[in-house]
This record gives C-alpha cells, sequence and structure tokens, in this order.
C-alpha cells in the first residue's frame, strides 16, 4: 500500500535522530521525501478539533442494528456523498447500503465552521508528567527548554 511506503520513508529519515521537540517530527518528515515533492505536513492544534457529538445524524456507523447483523468490523468501503448520506459495502463486490439514522433526523451536513470547537484552550496534562518532562531538560539543548516550561498542566 502507499501508506506503508510512506511510513517507512519517514520511519528511514527520524531513525538514529536527536529529537527534542514534536517540530522536529514535523521538520523530518516534510525533509523524508524530495522527489517527486516533499510531504506536505499541516501542524495542528486544539482549535482543529471540533464538537460533532452535537446534532448527530448518525448514532454510529455499525450496519445493523440486530444481533446477527454486520458489525463495524464488516464495513469494507464507506461512501459519504455530499447530500449527508452515508452508505457502506460489506463485500467488494456487493452493493452499496443506507447506514441507518436516527429517527427524525434528516441528513444534512453542516459546514465544519458551524461546529463549535471542542477544547477552549490547550488541554493540560497531569503535574506529575510536567514534572518529568522538566527533568528531561538536564538533557535536551537549552533552546527546546521554553517548550516544556510552557506546557499546561494541572
Amino acid at each position: 500500500m502507499e501508506a506503508d511506503s510512506v511510513h517507512a520513508t519517514i520511519e528511514r529519515k527520524i531513525k538514529n535522530k536527536c529529537i527534542y521537540l514534536p517540530s522536529d517530527y514535523t521538520r523530518l518528515t516534510s525533509e523524508a521525501r524530495r522527489n517527486p515533492e516533499p510531504y506536505e505536513i499541516k501542524s495542528l492544534d486544539f482549535t482543529f478539533c471540533k464538537n460533532y457529538g452535537v446534532d448527530m445524524v448518525y448514532s454510529s456507523i455499525r450496519p445493523g442494528k440486530s444481533t446477527g447483523d454486520p458489525m463495524v468490523t464488516d464495513i469494507t468501503v464507506i461512501k459519504y456523498s455530499p447530500d449527508g448520506i452515508i452508505t457502506v459495502k460489506t463485500d467488494f463486490d456487493g452493493k452499496f447500503q443506507d447506514l441507518p439514522k436516527k429517527r427524525g433526523k434528516r441528513a444534512a451536513v453542516k459546514p465544519l465552521e458551524n461546529f463549535t470547537q471542542l477544547h477552549k484552550q490547550r488541554i493540560p496534562i497531569k503535574k506529575h508528567k510536567w514534572l518529568h518532562l522538566q527533568q528531561l531538560k538536564e538533557v535536551i539543548p537549552k533552546d527546546c527548554h521554553n517548550f516544556y516550561d510552557n506546557l499546561p498542566y494541572e
């Protein structure tokens, strides 16, 4: 699969490298392939996560409802159409079937900007984890310390 090739290329690039910050992974991943063109990297933060749990048209992606009906693990293909309908196949040669929707819900795709943010701020880590990360500063370059100092913790 193409994804296996991508992962192998990235793994070769980061092997035996000193990595002190998450941004080091970003940089090395973008440098992992030069031809035909470098991998495109998109850095995400907490603002990327949206709350999709409200006004859900589908409560589950399980194609069946009863005992003996197909399970999520039986799905081989999922097709999302622009009108908000999701159809699935449980075998590659079979026909697409509609995914069961919640009662009374119309399938309507909301634009992503209509969903609220899931988190209002960066998620804090536990204080003991923050303290362990502070201990790591003894073995990493000083110009990386600021990242670890500014991690939110509870």
